[in-house]
């Protein structure tokens, strides 16, 4: 027989329902409002997602790099820091060198469309430089220990310990540029805008070309002392170097640093050795004593160059700031030179050379060699016709994209 519940019965299994349904929606609420506080941080920095998205899109890959790095794990902002710092890592890349760092280095290395480091006509200074577990091989130096330093993908620098002179070298990650060896180190630009170098000691260096007993005015010559200011530099996006040797791979005579700044200004250093008679031209010395006043008139720099007796830079507003004898002079950049060497990359291409076109289609010019869209690299030679080296480097995307 079914029983009828009774209307107390009913009111009872009401209550039950409507305490469970209140429990329910307590915790449903509970669970947005929690969910609301998780999201308010991630909203909060989707903004911030965007900005650094736009400076990666601007091809601006320092300030990228450091605007995923400030937003940590936030969405795929770990995997694009990686992206920006290896474009900026290619931007700056060397692809061709000689093998040791005086004029008379007869041996040149590329880097091959595969990543690896070839010489053109003979050579050591690349052995063992390989695709390996760091990535392909970026960016390659001179220097004088028959071993070229080598940039892989990942920021690592092969050679460096041994080149350097250095016991420890767990500093040198995540590097985006490096130099050719001065006396007895190279410097290196770290992604967090740091410049690095190694042991400035020049008693190995001396030792290394010398047999006898190392004197004052030696350690001088040879040490590489001039580099501990950079250590003081920072927010680096770029830099330039020049050094004049006295003769095979001997000790620096002149030599200058330049970094750029992310906020378009400079930093630089210089060192000058007259302990002999082998003292630069006039010309040199009124440009290197000008280098501090520099630093207050060149402004919002996008690249430097620094050459034997000339600095000179392109600026984000497309102009030309150069200083020569002494002189501080800014023009229009109406060639759109991209990249300013002893011969200057427009950017259709054209390689200008004592103001005629010497080679066209070419993506990248850097310490004398030429490298075309096509891989081609020319060697430049002083008022004749660019000597085609038939070897085809390996060419960088992040170049192509900043041609017309």
């Amino acid at each position: 027989k079914k029983l009828i519940p009774l209307p107390v019965m009913l009111l009872e299994k009401r209550k039950r329902r409507n305490k469970i349904l209140k429990r329910i929606g307590l915790a449903v609420a509970a669970c947005a409002v929690i969910g609301a506080i998780c999201a308010v941080p991630w909203f909060m920095k989707l903004p911030k997602y965007n900005a650094a998205m736009q400076l990666y899109y601007d091809k601006n890959y320092p300030e990228a790099t450091w605007a995923f790095a400030d937003l940590g794990n936030y969405r795929n902002s770990d995997e694009m820091k990686e992206k920006c710092e290896l474009s900026w890592r290619k931007s700056l890349a060397v692809v061709v060198s000689s093998g040791g760092t005086d004029a008379y280095s007869r041996d040149s290395y590329y880097i091959s469309s595969n990543g690896t480091v070839e010489y053109v006509n003979s050579g050591t200074a690349n052995k063992d430089l390989n695709t390996n577990e760091h990535g392909q091989i970026v960016s390659i130096a001179a220097s004088k220990h028959d071993s070229l330093y080598a940039l892989y993908e990942d920021g690592y620098v092969a050679n460096a310990k041994e080149n350097n002179g250095i016991e420890d070298d767990s500093g040198w990650h995540d590097i985006v540029q490096i130099s050719r060896i001065f006396n007895s180190t190279n410097i290196a630009l770290r992604a967090d805008g740091r410049i690095l170098y190694g042991n400035v000691d020049g008693t190995r260096a001396f030792k290394n070309n010398y047999y006898r007993e190392l004197t004052d005015d030696d350690y001088r010559e040879w040490s590489d002392d001039w580099l501990t200011e950079t250590s003081t530099w920072t927010d680096i996006v770029s830099f330039d170097c020049y050094a004049t040797v006295s003769s095979g791979d001997a000790n620096v005579l002149v030599a200058a640093i330049v970094g750029v700044k992310s906020d378009g200004t400079l930093c630089a250093v210089f060192h000058e050795d007259y302990t002999y008679s082998n003292k630069p031209s006039s010309t040199q010395y009124e440009t290197i004593s000008n280098y501090k006043d520099m630093l207050d008139k060149f402004y919002d720099v996008n690249s430097v160059y620094v050459s034997r007796d000339e600095v000179a830079a392109i600026t984000n507003h497309n102009t030309i700031i150069t200083l020569r004898d002494g002189r501080i002079t800014e023009y229009e950049n109406k060639d759109n030179i991209i990249k300013l060497t002893e011969a200057n990359l427009k950017s259709n291409g054209d390689v200008l050379y004592e103001d005629n076109t010497v080679i066209k289609d070419a993506v990248y010019i850097e310490d004398g060699y030429i490298v075309t869209r096509a891989g081609t690299v020319y060697q430049l030679q002083y008022r004749n016709t660019p000597l085609n080296m038939n070897v085809k480097a390996i060419v960088y995307d992040e170049w192509v994209e900043r041609m017309e």
